[in-house]
């Protein structure tokens, strides 16, 4: 698969920069790996091939918004 400019840039900051601390090494890595079963979302199983790691976003808040309706 060939990713962008962007996205390759985006994906090498994910793995060396103070934010790899939350991420997986196999960041990036979806459409390379070959091994382990596969969710029905063709999705790799595994904690070790999430995004993120086990209890990375334990203190992060996520807030929604919604756009409003005209």
């Amino acid at each position: 698969m060939k990713r962008s400019a962007f996205e390759t840039h985006e994906l090498e900051a994910a793995r060396t920069t103070s934010v790899a601390k939350y991420f997986n090494p196999v960041v990036g890595q979806h459409d390379e790996i070959k091994v382990g079963k596969r969710d029905k979302h063709g999705n790799v199983m595994g904690a070790e091939f999430d995004l993120g790691k086990d209890g990375a976003f334990t203190d992060f808040k996520v807030y929604q918004t919604r756009k409003k309706k005209n």
